[in-house]
């Protein structure tokens, strides 16, 4: 089981209490991304960095079939992914600056580790919070403890 961070933008989210059963973009198998998997998904608001969600990867499935499970059209994408225990969104859950620290990325390798970047201004770059991210085990178990 991976780990992953993935960005949306804020005006893209559902609103609170919505539970996601499908993402799509461009990323999630060049990446890595397996069934089974676990994507925490995040927003920038202001000055923050939202904890939105987070669910499970469930499977992945063309367009087309995503579009008859859901019975909608869906965001297009290389990548649809339907997902199991989807938590509500919220908005109300800001990383702690100390937490947004503690966070470590592993490269596809999962050999190499980074850490969260920050601006001079004391807010973490946006480099840093790319739209897919490979979080390390210990760094989920940190966003897991938010409450």
């Amino acid at each position: 089981m991976k780990f992953w961070l993935h960005s949306w933008r804020l005006e893209s989210l559902p609103p609170s209490g919505w539970r996601l059963k499908h993402i799509a973009g461009n990323l999630f198998s060049d990446r890595g991304v397996s069934v089974g998997d676990r994507i925490y998904i995040f927003t920038r608001s202001e000055r923050e960095i939202l904890l939105v969600c987070d669910e499970v990867v469930d499977e992945f499935v063309t367009e087309i079939q995503a579009r008859r499970k859901l019975g909608y059209a869906v965001y297009p994408g290389h990548d649809h992914i339907m997902l199991a225990s989807p938590t509500p969104v919220r908005f109300d859950r800001a990383i702690p600056t100390n937490t947004l620290k503690k966070l470590r990325f592993q490269s596809k390798s999962q050999r190499t580790l980074s850490e969260v970047k920050f601006a001079s201004d004391g807010f973490p770059d946006r480099q840093t919070f790319r739209t897919l991210r490979n979080l390390t085990p210990g760094s989920a178990k940190e966003l897991d403890q938010l409450p």
